[in-house]
């Protein structure tokens, strides 16, 4: 019947970058369908290069797969223009934005668990020359986990650095049975060119949320659970950002049960990036702990932010640089008495954090009150011990109002939030509290009105953010509950929070 060919070739109006992709299909059997990507350009005029700036560019990226992982050997992260690349030319950081991949199953139009969490750290050198980091972490919905990791290598092209591409290729799942490499090709366009103001250290305070618990290698294929995963929630995570070098350090993420985790990032050292306040993230540095008498060590782990302000008209999701702010994903794997263990302990690459600049103390009202609305990031953990999670997701459901009545001493918070889960069920609880200027803990979630979850057992905690005034009410909880049916299923909710002063 014939093949098919499609190329298509993407040119710079200088004529300096030069993007070519092409689709192979073949009607005979076995039916393939291959997507190949390339570029190549001028060498970059590194003097054109402006300080203080943030450049955007746009484009394609490419992951591709060794054969027999899937059933064709090639995952393509699409053929249109699908990825943002953001450079801060002060401190050399380079994001490769995949928000479509990363937030696309939290947003409502696609309610399937993301296989992965993948995490890009780049940076500029002074020839122009690109170096950086890929790394990933597979959670599958039954339990399953595994990770990979690969070098990356690029540059900047033309004489007004209009394009950008890099490539790399690495060890592919490397804690499966069937080892192998990957591919990874990103060549983007410059968009737009806009300030940033890269003076001072954001010291930054928050919380996590999420689920861990410990692996078993499966004689078949990867790691499994081996018991109930634990619920990260009584969790403070604090870190200062250098916003001139992009360094993220004094990271700690304080777990309590599991001890600490250390976060001491440079661009320099490709272990932390910095584009502005909403847009970060950070290898985690060391974590260890004891479990049963063994030790783990750290294998891999980090955090990313990811787009903090939801519309609901449109269904998307968006940075917002004015509340002082952000949230997003992070997730560790720890190995037993070393690498490639038989057993693992690992934090779902579902869980979440907050983390913003304090209120300070004598900047908070004495009296009157304040009414704050926003939207919740977390997961859901089906069946306890079943290793079934499910992301919460972002859409007309998702809401947190409150309401806080300022005292001299103490303050009282009352509210509302909801959210829908990846199995559709409805989530709806009631709470109400007192606290301090240093924020509100403990504060007890029960069932609210029209809730498919019932008997609701859970907590919230939250803190005051913003720089000058109050912007921001954010904190974490975790909840449990059960559905009373045919059968009868127990749930676990973790996530956290950010609502807006109204």
């Amino acid at each position: 019947m014939g093949d098919t060919y499609n190329t298509k070739i993407i040119v710079d109006n200088k004529g300096e970058f030069v993007t070519i992709t092409r689709n192979y299909s073949t009607n005979d059997y076995p039916f393939t369908d291959v997507k190949t990507l390339g570029y190549y350009g001028k060498t970059p005029t590194m003097s054109a290069l402006e300080t203080n700036k943030i450049y955007t560019y746009t484009g394609y990226g490419e992951f591709i797969l060794p054969d027999g992982q899937y059933n064709s050997g090639d995952l393509s992260l699409g053929d249109s223009l699908n990825q943002t690349v953001y450079l801060n030319s002060t401190n050399k950081s380079i994001f490769v934005d995949n928000n479509t991949y990363v937030t696309q199953y939290i947003i409502g139009d696609d309610n399937d668990i993301p296989y992965g969490s993948e995490f890009n750290i780049l940076k500029l050198n002074n020839d122009g020359s690109i170096t950086g980091k890929y790394f990933k972490s597979e959670d599958f919905s039954d339990g399953y986990q595994s990770s990979g990791y690969s070098d990356l290598t690029g540059s900047l092209y033309g004489s007004e650095l209009q394009g950008l591409g890099f490539t790399g290729e690495g060890t592919n799942l490397h804690n499966f049975d069937n080892d192998g490499t990957y591919n990874q090709i990103n060549t983007v366009y410059l968009d737009s060119i806009t300030s940033v103001n890269n003076t001072g250290t954001l010291a930054m305070k928050g919380y996590l949320s999420g689920f861990g618990g410990y692996l078993e290698k499966s004689p078949s294929y990867g790691y499994i659970g081996s018991g109930s995963l634990d619920v990260i929630y009584e969790s403070m995570f604090a870190f200062n950002i250098n916003q001139n070098t992009g360094s993220i350090t004094s990271g700690q993420i304080n777990t309590g049960w599991i001890g600490t985790i250390e976060i001491d990032g440079s661009v320099e050292n490709l272990s932390s990036y910095y584009i502005n306040k909403d847009k970060f993230g950070a290898l985690i540095d060391s974590f260890e702990q004891t479990y049963n008498g063994d030790n783990y060590s750290l294998d891999q782990g980090w955090f990313f932010s990811i787009p903090d302000s939801y519309d609901s008209t449109s269904n998307t999701l968006s940075y917002n640089l004015d509340d002082d702010t952000s949230w997003g994903y992070w997730t560790a794997t720890l190995f037993k008495d070393g690498s490639n263990s038989d057993y693992i302990y690992n934090v779902n690459n579902m869980s979440t954090w907050i983390a913003g600049i304090e209120t300070a103390s004598n900047l908070i009202p004495s009296s009157g009150s304040a009414t704050f609305s926003g939207h919740i990031l977390g997961s859901v953990q089906e069946n306890f011990g079943m290793h079934n999670t499910l992301p919460i997701l972002m859409n007309s459901v998702n809401s947190i109002s409150a309401t806080v009545n300022f005292g001299s001493v103490t303050h009282n918070l009352i509210g509302q939030l909801s959210f829908q889960d990846g199995s559709e069920n409805i989530w709806k609880a009631e709470f109400s509290g007192t606290g301090n200027n240093n924020g509100f803990v403990g504060i007890s979630l029960s069932d609210g009105t029209g809730s498919d979850i019932v008997n609701l057992d859970g907590s919230l905690n939250a803190k005051f953010y913003g720089d000058g005034a109050i912007k921001t009410l954010g904190g974490n909880f975790a909840v449990e509950g059960m559905i009373f049916g045919n059968f009868t299923e127990s749930y676990k909710a973790s996530g956290v929070f950010k609502a807006g002063k109204e």
